[in-house]
Parts: structure tokens; C-alpha cells; sequence
């Protein structure tokens, strides 16, 4: 019996024992579950937290993009005012004058001014980074020219072959500069009195610079107004733009017509 008593207690102690694992590995696991979930809520509210706060930040940045935005684009806007106020005031003059030779001096003055306002005109209302599409600048460019030296549209054939590019303000600005006065030549002194007169414009860009060519079908430049002091006037502010971006320029002219080529170093 004796025997038998302390088996039944051995196998109680054993069975206790195993109950104690039991509850402490139950205990465990708790403690773990609730770890695992007070973690998981910390992450979240962390996470959400963060989420809040980049939203906040992202808000923000966006709240000064438009105030920049806004600011540059009446910046541009008045710009783009007071240089047609001065652009109608010199036309009006113009108009007044009776000497020739200061009637076309003011007539090209008017016509820098048009290539300025244009470029205010592309960048008022647009995005902030203040670019320009070059092929519609020179599009518009052109036909202002046009009409101002009084030609009927359709009796200028225009070829353009130009890509679509986006220039800085700036770079745009003194290409169209450039172009006034290489446009302008054309219509004085290239088409008076032509038969079918052309005119065209290619830009495109290769792997360092941006290649213009403006090219007409009329008289070419007098041999001693290419280079020089005898140089005109029109070229010298083109050689003056040019130097400024650092670009390259050449002249091809002849019976046959005259070819200007600009290349504008890329912006690294």
C-alpha cells in the first residue's frame, strides 16, 4: 500500500508539475500576444503620425509653390503691362514723325520691345519654372515681324522646323533678340520687291548646344556690312546676345540668300 500511495503521489506531483508548464508557457504567450499588439498599435499611431505630418509638410510646400507662383506671375503680368504701355507710346510717336530715318529707328526699337513682351506674355499664368516652348515664341515672333513691316501673310512663305523645346526665360529672351534683328533684315532689305520670298526657321538640339539656323531665299548682305566697323547696327547687337550666352555664330550670304547659324552651349 505504501508503494502504491507514494507511485499516486509521484504521478500528482508530476501532473502538478506539468499544469504549473502548462499555465506559465499560457502566461508567456499572453505576455507575448500583448507585446506584440501594444507594438503594433504603437507602429501605427507612429506611422499615422508621421503620414499627418508629411501631409501637413506636403500642404505647406505646396501653399508657397502657389504663393511663388502667384508672385512671379503678376511680376510678369506687370512687366508685361508697362512694356505695352511703352510699346503703344513709341508707336504712337512713330506715327508722328516724318523723318524717315527716325521713323524706322523707333519702328525697330517698338519691335525689341514686342520680342520682350512676348517672352512675359509666355510666362505670366504659366508654371513657375518659368520656361518657354521656343517653337511657339518663334512662331508668334515671326508673325509679329511680318505684320509689322506691313507684309501680307500670305506672301511670305514661312518654313519652320523647330523641335519642342523648353528654354529658361533668359536664353529665350536673347533668342529672340536674335531673331528680331535677323527676321527684321530679311523683311527690309532681303524681300522688297521678291518675286516668292522665304523665310526659314530650324532649331534643334544636339548633344552640347542648341543649333539655330535662319535662312531667306533674298538679297544677301552687302559684303562691307558683314564685318568690321561698317557693320550695322542689327549685327552688332546680335554678335552683342550672342557673346552673352557664349554661343558661336556664322553668316553665309550671297546671291541666293543668307544664312545665320547660332549655337547656344546646353545648360549643364
Amino acid at each position: 500500500d505504501n508503494v502504491l500511495l507514494i507511485e499516486k503521489n509521484k504521478l500528482q506531483t508530476e501532473e502538478a508539475a506539468k499544469q504549473n508548464v502548462t499555465i506559465y508557457a499560457l502566461f508567456a504567450s499572453a505576455a507575448l500576444l500583448l507585446l506584440i499588439v501594444v507594438f503594433i498599435g504603437y507602429a501605427y499611431r507612429a506611422k499615422r503620425k508621421s503620414l499627418l505630418l508629411s501631409k501637413e509638410v506636403i500642404t505647406q510646400k505646396q501653399f508657397v509653390i502657389e504663393q511663388k507662383q502667384n508672385m512671379l506671375s503678376e511680376l510678369h503680368h506687370r512687366i508685361k503691362n508697362n512694356l505695352q504701355i511703352l510699346a503703344s507710346l513709341l508707336s504712337l510717336q512713330q506715327k508722328r514723325l516724318t523723318d524717315e530715318t527716325s521713323r524706322e529707328a523707333l519702328h525697330a526699337v517698338e519691335n525689341r520691345l514686342e520680342a520682350m513682351l512676348l517672352v512675359h506674355k509666355g510666362l505670366y499664368g504659366k508654371s513657375v519654372d518659368g520656361t518657354i516652348r521656343i517653337k511657339d515664341y518663334m512662331h508668334k515672333l515671326s508673325e509679329n515681324l511680318i505684320s509689322s513691316f506691313g507684309y501680307d501673310r500670305s506672301y511670305i512663305k514661312t518654313i519652320f522646323q523647330i523641335e519642342d523645346l523648353l528654354f529658361d526665360a533668359d536664353i529665350a529672351l536673347n533668342a529672340g533678340f536674335i531673331a528680331n534683328e535677323i527676321i527684321s533684315n530679311s523683311l527690309k532689305h532681303a524681300f522688297p520687291g521678291h518675286a516668292a520670298p522665304e523665310l526659314h526657321i530650324r532649331i534643334w538640339q544636339e548633344q552640347t548646344h542648341y543649333r539655330f539656323i535662319f535662312s531667306d531665299n533674298g538679297a544677301g548682305i552687302p559684303q562691307n556690312r558683314n564685318a568690321g566697323k561698317d557693320e550695322s547696327f542689327g549685327l552688332k547687337l546680335i554678335r552683342l546676345f550672342v557673346d552673352q550666352m557664349g554661343a558661336t555664330f556664322e553668316i553665309q550670304s550671297g546671291a541666293t540668300g543668307t544664312q545665320f547659324e547660332i549655337n547656344i552651349p546646353v545648360s549643364k
